[in-house]
């Protein structure tokens, strides 16, 4: 708090003073992560500041280093896809937001980015009765475990599978996604 951003950064002041590698020459304000160095990635916040009498701004930048935070979403991510149970993501509707590489070849799809074309509840779940029941007892429990379910293939043929499906609400206890 309220260091010169060569200190906090490890810049050279003689060699770069009065240098900002956030500002430089730009007029647009920069947002968003940023990797300085090999071992941190920050978020940046800037603001720019004039005062009225005055013609020149002051530039006041918040660094938030998020290496920690990166590096837990790349194990979570690395864990998510190396898995051999499927796992998927979707909206209250039933698109599909994500899915695993094994749910992926379960269902006979050639990619993740293939099988997220497909609705969950219109897609996979092709009994509308089926179909129903996992809806009234999702919205009465907000998780299912071991649900038998026929699930649909990409090519017509079917999967029988056990589901364990949680509802995800926001804290109003309005429906986010379905994950399971």
């Amino acid at each position: 708090v309220g260091r010169p951003i060569g200190e906090v950064l490890g810049i050279n002041p003689r060699k770069n003073a009065g240098i900002c590698p956030l500002c430089s020459d730009q007029q647009e304000v920069f947002e968003g992560p940023i990797e300085i160095f090999a071992d941190c990635s920050y978020l940046v916040s800037t603001t720019r500041l004039t005062q009225e009498l005055e013609a020149d701004a002051q530039t006041i930048h918040v660094l938030v280093n998020i290496r920690e935070r990166l590096e837990a979403e790349r194990r979570y991510r690395d864990l998510f896809d190396s898995i051999q149970e499927g796992a998927f993501f979707c909206s209250p509707s039933g698109k599909m937001i994500g899915a695993n590489p094994a749910l992926a070849r379960m269902l006979g799809y050639g990619s993740q980015q293939e099988l997220l074309q497909a609705n969950l509840f219109e897609d996979l779940v092709p009994q509308a009765t089926q179909r129903g029941m996992l809806l009234e007892e999702l919205s009465k429990a907000d998780s299912l475990r071991n649900h038998e379910a026929t699930l649909r293939k990409k090519d017509g043929n079917v999967l029988e599978a056990l589901l364990h499906v949680a509802a995800v609400r926001e804290p109003g206890g309005s429906l986010v996604q379905y994950r399971g």
